[in-house]
């Protein structure tokens, strides 16, 4: 059976903030090619320099090599065994439950995803009419200026989820 996955009310200290968070989701990025974690890489420099203002996993990895399976066990933190339908997915989406225990406000551009999210869950879509396949990592980062330029005086915590494709191999090998 699928397992319910609950989370109680945010133990933040009163008065204490929690941080935002942004995980950027980047298929298709060979480890070798970001100078975070290959010195010898130098043409990542701006990589490198993002990184360094937050925390880069160095022993990251996913259970599944395809999208369908691995963005849907990102959001589930364990392993999803079989593509999940919106309702069973409800049931154990971790990050989106936390999001609401903590207090967080949302911005995705994550099409796989986004479709399985509760609809109680209030989510800011950045860029939302760029097709997934030409999302881009740029574009990402100045509509999420942009949103948080426009919501500054909302003193809630963000989490941000992004998956550009613009250096995905599907459009590597399409020319893009």
């Amino acid at each position: 059976t699928i397992p319910n996955v609950e989370y109680p009310a945010s133990t933040a200290p009163p008065g204490g903030r929690r941080p935002d968070i942004f995980l950027f989701v980047i298929d298709s990025l060979r480890r070798d090619y970001v100078s975070v974690f290959n010195p010898a890489a130098t043409f990542t420099p701006n990589i490198e320099r993002f990184a360094a203002d937050g925390f880069a996993f160095r022993n990251a990895f996913t259970r599944h090599g395809g999208t369908e399976l691995a963005m849907p066990s990102i959001w589930a933190g364990a392993a999803v065994v079989r593509r999940i339908a919106a309702p069973a997915f409800t049931r154990i989406n971790a990050i989106e439950k936390l999001v609401h225990a903590d207090g967080y406000r949302m911005a995705i551009n994550e099409h796989t995803i986004a479709d399985y999210l509760s609809a109680a869950t209030p989510v800011t879509s950045i860029d939302p009419d760029v097709p997934n396949v030409d999302t881009d990592f740029c574009a990402n980062l100045t509509g999420v200026e942009k949103y948080l330029d426009a919501s500054a005086s909302d003193a809630r915590p963000v989490f941000g989820m992004f998956r550009p494709m613009n250096i995905h191999i599907l459009n590597t090998m399409r020319g893009g």
